[in-house]
Parts: structure tokens; C-alpha cells; sequence
């Protein structure tokens, strides 16, 4: 597991050989260092899993992000969706971080992520077919 940043803001990230999946949970406010490391870390860990590769994120208590944050995400969306990723959910019951996720996974067009606000929906997304946008309100 790789952990990173502070009980304040940071990130874990747990690879699932059998589910051939990464977990993440993602908490907190990120500092402009973390935000990077985020990015960085998911990078490497993307590296050296199998394809096709599943990510089931908590973002439970995501705040969200500042400029920094949303790029790290960025970065994620657009290079997971081109390096085989099947399918990816984030867990986000937060209106406002759901909807910063929302807006940058629509510009990057990851159309294999989608936001979710219970695990019972994260559980059916998990398993359904192709991802679709969830409108929450």
C-alpha cells in the first residue's frame, strides 16, 4: 500500500491482485505537494497492475480541491482512461467534490468513471455495463 499527505488531506492506494483492482480512499484538503504526489503515486501504481485494471476510489471526506487537486485528477482521468482501465467508480457523497469530479471527468472524456453517493450504487456500477452519468442534483 502507498500512503501519502496527513490525517488533514492525503491518499492510500492498495492494489487487489485478485480483482485485478485499485483501491483508494482520498481524504481531506490537499496541499499543493500532495495533490502531485497523488497524481505521481497513482501513475506508478497503474504501471504495475494488469489489464484490464478496475479502481473503486473513497472519496467519502474529499473536500474539494483547489487548482493543484483538479489537475492531479486530471492527469489521472486522461491517462487511466488511454492505459486499459475497465472500469472506475468513485465513492463521493459530497455535492460539491461529486460535482468538481463530475465536471473534470466530462472535459477529460473518462467515460469509463462515474460518481457515486452509497455503496449499494458503487456495488451495481461496479458490476453493471458501460459507465453513465449519474446526475445527483
Amino acid at each position: 500500500m502507498t500512503r501519502g499527505g496527513n490525517d488533514d488531506g492525503g491518499y492510500s492506494i492498495a492494489y487487489d491482485h485478485f480483482a485485478s483492482a485499485l483501491r483508494l480512499q482520498v481524504w481531506g484538503f490537499w496541499p499543493d505537494d500532495v495533490a502531485g504526489q497523488f497524481a505521481d503515486a497513482m501513475m506508478g501504481a497503474c504501471q504495475k497492475v494488469l489489464r484490464p485494471v478496475v479502481v473503486r476510489a473513497d472519496a467519502t471526506h474529499l473536500k474539494p480541491q483547489r487548482l493543484a487537486g483538479q489537475e492531479a485528477w486530471r492527469r489521472i482521468f486522461i491517462a487511466l482512461q488511454a492505459g486499459g482501465l475497465s472500469r472506475a467508480i468513485i465513492l463521493c457523497p459530497n455535492a460539491l467534490t461529486r460535482l468538481q469530479l463530475q465536471r473534470l471527468i466530462k472535459e477529460t472524456d473518462a467515460s469509463a468513471w462515474s460518481c457515486v453517493t452509497s455503496d449499494a450504487e458503487a456495488a451495481v456500477a461496479l458490476h453493471a455495463g458501460p459507465p453513465r452519468e449519474v446526475n445527483h442534483g
